[in-house]
């Protein structure tokens, strides 16, 4: 699977942004594409 996102920001200084995906019946798996982000995003605005 290959997914495509946009930047976002993380204006609730949650855990990250989510998105879920499940194929055929398998139950589906919850992926959080900003967990490893360590630095925020407001540091790398020019």
């Amino acid at each position: 699977m290959h997914t495509n996102v946009s930047p976002t920001q993380d204006f609730k200084a949650a855990d990250g942004l989510h998105f879920a995906f499940a194929i055929d019946r398998e139950d589906p798996r919850l992926v959080n594409i900003k967990k490893r982000e360590v630095e925020p995003d407001w540091k790398y605005a020019d």
